[in-house]
Protein backbone atom coordinates (compact mmCIF):
# COMPACT_ATOMS: atom_id res chain seq x y z
CA UNK A 1 0.00 0.00 0.00
CA UNK A 2 0.98 3.63 -0.35
CA UNK A 3 2.05 4.01 3.28
CA UNK A 4 4.46 1.06 3.11
CA UNK A 5 5.86 2.35 -0.18
CA UNK A 6 6.66 5.66 1.49
CA UNK A 7 8.11 3.95 4.56
CA UNK A 8 5.42 5.44 6.79
CA UNK A 9 4.20 3.49 9.82
CA UNK A 10 0.63 4.29 10.84
CA UNK A 11 -1.21 2.63 13.72
CA UNK A 12 -4.89 1.70 13.73
CA UNK A 13 -5.45 1.77 9.97
CA UNK A 14 -8.18 -0.48 8.58
CA UNK A 15 -7.97 -1.24 4.87
CA UNK A 16 -11.64 -1.55 3.97
CA UNK A 17 -11.10 -3.53 0.76
CA UNK A 18 -9.19 -6.23 2.66
CA UNK A 19 -10.98 -6.36 6.01
CA UNK A 20 -13.67 -8.86 7.03
CA UNK A 21 -16.18 -6.78 8.97
CA UNK A 22 -18.36 -9.81 9.71
CA UNK A 23 -15.83 -11.16 12.22
CA UNK A 24 -16.74 -10.10 15.72
CA UNK A 25 -14.14 -9.60 18.40
CA UNK A 26 -11.34 -9.32 15.84
CA UNK A 27 -8.11 -8.53 17.75
CA UNK A 28 -6.88 -6.50 14.78
CA UNK A 29 -9.37 -3.77 15.67
CA UNK A 30 -8.34 -1.37 18.41
CA UNK A 31 -10.69 1.58 18.62
CA UNK A 32 -9.31 4.76 20.16
CA UNK A 33 -10.83 8.21 20.56
CA UNK A 34 -9.92 10.48 17.63
CA UNK A 35 -7.64 13.44 18.26
CA UNK A 36 -6.31 16.32 16.20
CA UNK A 37 -3.15 14.26 15.70
CA UNK A 38 -5.04 11.77 13.54
CA UNK A 39 -4.61 11.89 9.78
CA UNK A 40 -7.49 13.72 8.12
CA UNK A 41 -6.76 13.45 4.40
CA UNK A 42 -4.13 13.20 1.70
CA UNK A 43 -3.78 15.58 -1.24
CA UNK A 44 -1.52 15.22 -4.24
CA UNK A 45 0.60 18.15 -5.28
CA UNK A 46 3.50 18.70 -7.61
CA UNK A 47 4.79 21.65 -5.62
CA UNK A 48 8.04 23.04 -6.97
CA UNK A 49 9.35 19.64 -8.05
CA UNK A 50 6.92 19.00 -10.89
CA UNK A 51 6.47 15.42 -9.66
CA UNK A 52 3.09 14.55 -8.07
CA UNK A 53 3.36 13.42 -4.47
CA UNK A 54 0.91 12.70 -1.70
CA UNK A 55 0.88 15.14 1.21
CA UNK A 56 -0.54 13.71 4.45
CA UNK A 57 -2.42 16.12 6.71
CA UNK A 58 -3.26 15.78 10.37
CA UNK A 59 -6.62 17.07 11.57
CA UNK A 60 -5.14 19.95 13.55
CA UNK A 61 -3.88 21.68 10.39
CA UNK A 62 -7.28 22.26 8.81
CA UNK A 63 -8.84 22.79 12.27
CA UNK A 64 -6.31 25.54 13.01
CA UNK A 65 -7.07 27.27 9.72
CA UNK A 66 -10.84 27.11 10.28
CA UNK A 67 -10.51 28.64 13.75
CA UNK A 68 -8.07 31.32 12.57
CA UNK A 69 -10.30 32.51 9.73
CA UNK A 70 -13.37 32.60 11.98
CA UNK A 71 -11.47 34.77 14.46
CA UNK A 72 -9.79 37.21 12.08
CA UNK A 73 -12.42 37.34 9.30
CA UNK A 74 -15.67 36.50 11.12
CA UNK A 75 -18.76 35.71 9.11
CA UNK A 76 -21.88 37.85 9.21
CA UNK A 77 -25.41 36.47 9.28
CA UNK A 78 -26.81 35.27 5.94
CA UNK A 79 -23.43 35.20 4.19
CA UNK A 80 -23.10 32.84 1.22
CA UNK A 81 -19.89 31.18 0.04
CA UNK A 82 -19.14 29.27 -3.15
CA UNK A 83 -17.02 26.14 -3.64
CA UNK A 84 -15.95 25.33 -7.17
CA UNK A 85 -12.33 24.19 -6.80
CA UNK A 86 -11.46 20.65 -7.80
CA UNK A 87 -11.98 18.36 -4.75
CA UNK A 88 -8.41 17.06 -5.18
CA UNK A 89 -7.04 20.59 -4.75
CA UNK A 90 -6.25 21.96 -1.30
CA UNK A 91 -8.43 25.07 -1.79
CA UNK A 92 -11.55 22.90 -1.89
CA UNK A 93 -11.14 22.08 1.79
CA UNK A 94 -11.15 25.73 2.77
CA UNK A 95 -14.03 26.59 0.45
CA UNK A 96 -16.24 23.89 1.98
CA UNK A 97 -15.27 23.35 5.61
CA UNK A 98 -14.48 26.89 6.75
CA UNK A 99 -18.01 28.21 6.06
CA UNK A 100 -19.90 24.99 6.91
CA UNK A 101 -18.27 24.64 10.32
CA UNK A 102 -19.17 28.26 11.02
CA UNK A 103 -22.83 27.73 10.10
CA UNK A 104 -22.60 29.46 6.71
CA UNK A 105 -24.32 28.39 3.48
CA UNK A 106 -22.07 26.99 0.75
CA UNK A 107 -23.06 26.84 -2.92
CA UNK A 108 -21.42 23.76 -4.49
CA UNK A 109 -20.61 24.41 -8.13
CA UNK A 110 -18.84 22.48 -10.85
CA UNK A 111 -15.13 23.20 -11.14
CA UNK A 112 -15.73 23.52 -14.91
CA UNK A 113 -17.18 26.96 -14.17
CA UNK A 114 -13.57 28.11 -13.83
CA UNK A 115 -13.41 27.72 -17.62
CA UNK A 116 -16.71 29.50 -18.28
CA UNK A 117 -16.55 32.97 -16.72
CA UNK A 118 -19.99 34.10 -17.84
CA UNK A 119 -21.67 31.09 -16.22
CA UNK A 120 -19.64 31.65 -13.06
CA UNK A 121 -20.70 35.29 -13.08
CA UNK A 122 -24.38 34.35 -13.39
CA UNK A 123 -24.07 31.84 -10.53
CA UNK A 124 -22.40 34.33 -8.20
CA UNK A 125 -25.09 36.91 -8.90
CA UNK A 126 -28.10 34.58 -8.69
CA UNK A 127 -26.96 32.91 -5.44
CA UNK A 128 -25.96 36.25 -3.90
CA UNK A 129 -22.47 35.01 -3.01
CA UNK A 130 -20.62 37.19 -0.48
CA UNK A 131 -17.24 35.39 -0.32
CA UNK A 132 -15.15 33.82 -3.04
CA UNK A 133 -11.74 32.30 -3.62
CA UNK A 134 -10.53 32.99 -7.15
CA UNK A 135 -7.47 32.52 -9.35
CA UNK A 136 -5.80 35.70 -10.66
CA UNK A 137 -6.20 34.40 -14.22
CA UNK A 138 -9.97 33.99 -13.74
CA UNK A 139 -10.21 37.41 -12.12
CA UNK A 140 -8.38 38.89 -15.10
CA UNK A 141 -10.86 37.26 -17.51
CA UNK A 142 -13.82 38.64 -15.54
CA UNK A 143 -12.35 42.13 -15.59
CA UNK A 144 -11.49 42.10 -19.30
CA UNK A 145 -14.11 39.94 -21.00
CA UNK A 146 -17.32 40.09 -18.98
CA UNK A 147 -18.32 43.68 -19.55
CA UNK A 148 -19.44 45.69 -16.56
CA UNK A 149 -19.30 42.67 -14.25
CA UNK A 150 -18.49 44.72 -11.17
CA UNK A 151 -22.06 46.02 -10.98
CA UNK A 152 -23.31 42.45 -10.58
CA UNK A 153 -20.88 41.38 -7.87
CA UNK A 154 -21.07 44.16 -5.33
CA UNK A 155 -22.51 41.66 -2.86
CA UNK A 156 -19.10 39.99 -2.69
CA UNK A 157 -17.45 41.59 0.32
CA UNK A 158 -14.59 39.14 0.77
CA UNK A 159 -12.25 38.20 -2.10
CA UNK A 160 -9.43 35.69 -1.60
CA UNK A 161 -7.10 35.64 -4.59
CA UNK A 162 -4.80 32.62 -4.65
CA UNK A 163 -3.27 29.79 -6.66
CA UNK A 164 -1.15 31.98 -8.94
CA UNK A 165 1.01 35.12 -8.63
CA UNK A 166 -1.05 38.30 -8.29
CA UNK A 167 0.32 41.18 -10.35
CA UNK A 168 0.27 44.74 -9.07
CA UNK A 169 -1.89 45.93 -11.99
CA UNK A 170 -4.52 43.24 -11.35
CA UNK A 171 -4.51 43.94 -7.61
CA UNK A 172 -5.02 47.64 -8.29
CA UNK A 173 -7.90 46.91 -10.68
CA UNK A 174 -9.82 44.78 -8.17
CA UNK A 175 -9.19 47.27 -5.37
CA UNK A 176 -10.58 50.13 -7.47
CA UNK A 177 -13.65 48.17 -8.61
CA UNK A 178 -14.54 46.84 -5.14
CA UNK A 179 -13.64 49.64 -2.75
CA UNK A 180 -16.05 48.41 -0.07
CA UNK A 181 -14.79 44.83 -0.14
CA UNK A 182 -11.96 43.04 1.63
CA UNK A 183 -9.30 41.97 -0.87
CA UNK A 184 -6.82 39.31 0.24
CA UNK A 185 -3.82 37.87 -1.55
CA UNK A 186 -3.59 34.36 -0.08
CA UNK A 187 -0.66 32.07 -0.71
CA UNK A 188 1.27 29.28 0.91
CA UNK A 189 2.67 25.79 0.68
CA UNK A 190 0.54 22.65 0.44
CA UNK A 191 3.44 20.56 1.77
CA UNK A 192 3.91 22.70 4.88
CA UNK A 193 0.21 23.40 5.44
CA UNK A 194 1.15 27.07 5.68
CA UNK A 195 -1.22 29.81 4.55
CA UNK A 196 -0.41 33.53 4.47
CA UNK A 197 -3.23 36.09 4.31
CA UNK A 198 -2.11 39.46 2.95
CA UNK A 199 -4.95 42.01 3.01
CA UNK A 200 -4.51 44.69 0.35
CA UNK A 201 -5.17 48.43 0.59
CA UNK A 202 -4.73 51.42 -1.73
CA UNK A 203 -2.48 54.14 -0.36
CA UNK A 204 -0.98 57.32 -1.78
CA UNK A 205 2.18 55.35 -2.54
CA UNK A 206 0.37 52.48 -4.26
CA UNK A 207 -0.76 49.14 -2.87
CA UNK A 208 -0.08 48.15 0.73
Amino acid sequence: NIYEQKGIHIDNVIFIDEFDFTTEGNPEITLTAPTTENLAYMIYTSGSTGKPKGVLYKSFSIYNRIKWVAKHYPFENKEVCVAYANPSFVDFLGEVFIPILNGIKVVLASNYLAREPNKLLNLLESKKVTRINILPSMLKVLLEDCGNFTNYLQKIKHWEISGEPLTESLALAILKNFRNSRIINRYGSTEATSIIYNELFITQDGIL
